[in-house]
């Protein structure tokens, strides 16, 4: 699959509306809902993706900006989805992928339960998925919390109700999730497919031709 980023930040750089065009290049070769996995280094957002796709583990295994897909079925109804495993925070010069994310249907805020500060870095994660107000009508992003690596239970920093508390008070739902060994995996992603099909059915009804101002985009 080829690299969405240079087209993107192009017609960002040139004002045109960037979400219409990411959903263009991305459609060429998926039609299917957008999902994308956020959270520091070594939360393990690969672990998650390949567990949910391949039904595999790998602790060594890392990838930024991964694209896989997943044929899955929802309702009776077969679907495909892309999957995103995006790598934060953004590295000294490289592209605001605040811009990307405006190609996504829902955003899966991920932190290690045994890293307290990839836990507080979360509201940064949740930053990058504001949207411009020249959509506002579009509403919020739907958003999920994924609470991984309960496994390790005797390393384990952040509590259940912290998680709750915080997800409470954005109302956004959250799971305790296990890559290693599959721990509600399958049920947090069915949550967040459903989010992410709902979020592509109600943006149809918007025009898109919208045009994004490039000071938007940096909120």
């Amino acid at each position: 699959m080829k690299d969405l980023r240079p087209a993107i930040i192009a017609a960002h750089e040139a004002g045109r509306g960037v979400r219409e065009i990411a959903r263009h290049q991305l459609t060429m070769e998926f039609d299917c809902p957008r999902i994308a996995l956020i959270g520091e280094p070594g939360v393990g957002k690969t672990c998650l993706v390949n567990r949910y796709v391949n039904n595999t583990f790998d602790e060594q295994f890392t990838c930024r900006r991964h694209f896989v897909t997943k044929d899955i079925i929802i309702g009776n109804i077969p679907a495909n989805i892309l999957v995103w495993d995006d790598e934060y925070p953004e590295p000294p010069g490289g592209p605001d992928r605040t811009k990307l994310y405006l190609s996504v249907d829902c955003c899966a805020l991920t932190f290690d339960v045994t890293n307290a500060a990839s836990f507080v870095a979360l509201d940064k994660c949740r930053a990058r998925c504001l949207r411009p107000e020249s959509i506002s009508e579009w509403g919020d992003l739907p958003l999920v919390v994924l609470a991984n690596k309960i496994d390790d239970t005797a390393n384990r920093v952040v509590t259940p109700t912290q998680v709750q508390e915080y997800c409470l008070s954005l109302g956004i739902p959250y799971f305790e999730v296990s890559a290693k060994e599959s721990t509600n995996i399958e049920d947090a992603f069915d949550i967040i497919t459903r989010k992410a099909l709902t979020e592509t059915k109600t943006l149809a009804i918007f025009p898109r031709d919208r045009k994004f101002d490039r000071d938007e985009t940096k909120q």
